[in-house]
């Protein structure tokens, strides 16, 4: 089966919605960098979740400044 042709997801690797997500910055806690990804999953809460991989895995995307916040290595602003 080809996902390629499916309109809810992008080749193989994510769907649609998840390609969005890294479109408005949000992005899973292995791209934010330094701090350790489970510590992000245990402490930061997930803005939002999308499907990826041909296996469907369930992603959490997260705000990159809200976690940095959390962990102290950023002011919050007055929108947080």
């Amino acid at each position: 089966m080809s996902f390629q042709n499916n309109k809810g997801y992008k080749g193989y690797s994510m769907s649609l919605r998840a390609v969005e997500a890294y479109e408005n910055g949000l992005v899973t806690a292995s791209k934010i960098k330094g701090i350790p990804t489970s510590l992000i999953e245990e402490f930061c809460y997930p803005e939002e979740w999308h499907h990826t991989s041909s296996h469907f895995n369930k992603t959490n995307f997260y705000s990159e400044h809200n976690c940095r916040v959390i962990f102290g290595l950023e002011e919050p602003t007055p929108e947080d």
